[in-house]
């Protein structure tokens, strides 16, 4: 018997089919779903099936010094009891066992897990690699099955171990300093805590950016219908404005000095990588994270091709013309222009050999994806022409002062046709000629100020990631997606808390190296050197719990200067109010059954105390106008609820029926 292990089950069926002609058979075996034809089994796991953790006799934060840790081994335990069964089960009988996890570190890992707990002695093991739930691809896998690589396997392994170690000793280091345990740990780590600090950096500049005044002088030029503006270069003392504009304000002509047209290619966009994928998630208003859990969705139902990849070159055996064939229902204007003019795709920097950039495998029967929508129409824009833009640019003089006018025109919207997200802004200026005089219609002054720096979106955080050798591919949402978790960061683009600027800052001042990006990019560096067979598991495991042991001297010569700064911040975060029957503080407090509360801070003399809801996030808006308890708002599933945190109050928020919001909505405006 062939025993085919594949990650998922939705894999698994998939493969099965494909291999058996849809001719298979579905069964259960010991409650895990499996798929049967000729001589071969196909089972699906869930992802990892065991995972990696210290002993039980370290899980005591207060007891176990966090440094001890450094050097304790990590031990698999079991999470998946019910598939390793199974496995074992189907095991005994194999005489050849084929990996057919998905292709990339974690899964090589995944894979290799799996085969150590079926036991491989005496077995045949093989490996199948494929890019997409194809047929074609599929087939030809299995038909050109190659080894495991345990070389891939260790990589991903060494990344287990290196940020499980990392996290714990971090993590409780800071939380026991700062007195922040059970529930409201701080969790500190390799690659989290790095990129949380470019979020804090960010959130720094623009609070502490200081806008500066400029002025503007702006001509309004007419000739014939056509109506355009001019600009005077930025002026940056006020003076020199009023005396630039006294000496134009009455002039009506100008008179052209130079005028220029060109037209200039806009280029099409590049095939799909993991991270230009996830950048463009931000068109669509979907979180990395969650565009990821969705496109994996597509993958493993053979829409897309895989979804983490570094390439962006089409390999030379994709048969575009067939996919584009494939999408002519959804896209016809388009499949059919791309079909009838020949297809010549756009090339990005990097060309891999594991996986190719991301593309549309199938169309998707009559269902909305934003997710699909958007890989689809990439890989349409890729094989599209380029844009075409007429620029038109002119130099006026009025009175000796230069005045610059300057427009552009699509002349043909080429791959933008498809690609709707990048939007295009006409500015129209009329065609002139030098030595002509324009009449004017008015000039103005504008008053502005700069603005201060953007904070980063999503995607754009995850592309510094890349840039900066934050994580990988297959780890960079799931880490941004933590610090949400976490309550470090909230909105998008995100903005840090006040715990999470308090940490960055505490350990910006005194272990600066876990919040700069040199050590953990040294490692991602060395874990590249496991895959490529240049370096052992061991030696990148250890040299990581010396650069830790540095790292956690540094912090016990300072831990109580950071404890003090982080446990203020902490308080200053979980503050709710001021208690309207004692005049104390109000905070957010647990209770022994790890509910959260509001409590006043003169307890035990004043047991005052309020209710909060115990998922999302809550927001404190002040005190309530008539009881004075803290006015909260949260989100019920996609509803905004906003009142009082007092059960018995009228304005109360816990009542979430139709008329209790309308009954909080009048008061609101009421107050108004």
């Amino acid at each position: 018997m062939k025993l085919i292990i594949a990650e998922k089950d939705s894999v698994a069926r998939r493969i099965a089919q494909i291999l058996s002609d849809k001719k298979m058979k579905s069964s259960s075996e010991g409650g895990v779903r499996v798929y049967r034809w000729n001589d071969c089994v196909c089972i699906g796991l869930r992802g990892h099936i065991v995972q990696l953790d210290f002993p039980e006799e370290y899980d005591n934060w207060k007891s176990i010094d966090p440094e001890k840790l450094i050097r304790i081994e990590p031990r698999y335990r079991i999470t998946g009891r019910r598939v390793v069964e199974a496995l074992k089960k189907l095991g005994r009988d194999a005489e050849e066992v084929i990996v057919a996890t998905d292709f990339d570190r974690e899964g090589e890992l995944i894979g290799k897990e799996a085969i150590d707990l079926v036991g491989v002695d005496g077995k045949r093991v093989k490996r199948a690699r494929f890019s997409s739930l194809v047929e074609d691809e599929i087939k030809e896998a299995f038909e050109n099955l190659t080894e495991v690589d345990n070389n891939l396997a260790d990589a991903a392994r060494a990344r287990q171990w290196i940020d499980l170690i990392w996290g714990a000793v971090l993590t409780r280091l800071i939380s026991i300093a700062s007195k922040s345990l059970g529930q409201n740990f701080l969790s500190v780590g390799r690659v989290q805590t790095p990129t949380l600090a470019k979020i804090v950096e960010q959130d720094k500049k623009i609070a502490e950016f200081v806008p500066k005044k400029y002025w503007r002088i702006v001509c309004t030029l007419k000739k014939g219908e056509d109506r355009f503006k001019a600009f005077h270069e930025t002026i940056w003392d006020k003076n020199e404005t009023e005396d630039i504009f006294n000496k134009v304000k009455n002039k009506k002509e100008a008179e052209v000095e130079q005028f220029s047209r060109s037209v200039k290619k806009k280029r099409r966009p590049t095939p799909f990588d993991t991270t230009e994928f996830l950048r463009c998630t931000n068109f669509i208003h979907v979180t990395p994270a969650r565009a990821m859990s969705m496109a994996e969705d597509l993958y493993a139902h053979g829409y897309i091709s895989y979804p983490r990849t570094d390439n962006t070159v089409y390999p030379k055996g994709l048969n575009l013309k067939i996919i584009v064939e494939k999408l002519s229902k959804e896209f016809p204007e388009v499949s059919k222009f791309l079909l009838k003019e020949g297809i010549k795709p756009s090339r990005g920097r990097i060309e891999s050999k594991d996986h190719p950039p991301i593309y549309p495998t199938g169309l998707l029967p009559e269902k909305k994806n934003s997710v699909y929508e958007l890989i689809a129409r990439r890989f349409l824009a890729t094989l599209h022409r380029d844009a075409e833009v007429e620029r038109k640019e002119a130099t006026l003089d009025i009175e000796g002062e230069n005045f610059f006018a300057d427009g552009q025109t699509l002349t043909y919207d080429g791959y933008l046709s498809v690609w709707i997200y990048e939007k295009f802004e006409e500015r129209k200026i009329p065609d002139l000629e030098n030595g002509e005089k324009i009449s004017i219609e008015n000039i103005e002054v504008i008053e502005e100020e700069t603005k201060p720096p953007a904070r980063m979106h999503l995607g754009s955080l995850i592309s510094l990631m890349e840039k900066l050798g934050l994580g990988t591919k297959s780890t960079r949402a799931e880490i941004v997606q933590k610090l949400y978790d976490r309550e470090y960061v909230k909105g998008n683009p995100p903005a840090s808390t006040e715990i999470a600027a308090a940490l960055i800052d505490a350990l910006s001042r005194y272990a600066h190296g876990i919040t700069k990006e040199e050590m953990t990019k040294k490692l991602e560096e060395e874990m590249e050197l496991i895959a490529d067979g240049r370096k052992s598991f061991e030696e990148v495991v250890e040299d990581s719990r010396e650069m830790l042991r540095e790292i956690t001297e540094v912090i016990e010569a300072h831990r109580e200067e950071i404890g003090k700064e982080i446990l203020k911040a902490v308080q200053n975060n979980n503050f709710a109010g001021i208690c309207p029957k004692c005049g104390g503080k109000l905070r957010v407090m647990i209770s022994r059954k790890k509910k959260r509360f509001v409590a006043c801070s003169n307890y035990p003399e004043c047991r005052n105390t309020y209710p909060l809801p115990q998922k999302g996030n809550v927001r404190f808006e002040g005190a309530c106008e008539k009881c004075g308890a803290p006015m909260i708002s949260f989100y019920a599933g996609k509803r905004k609820i906003k009142g009082c945190a007092n059960p018995e109050c009228e304005r109360t928020a816990f009542k979430f029926g139709k008329k209790a919001e309308e009954r909080i909505e009048i008061k609101e405006k009421s107050s108004t």
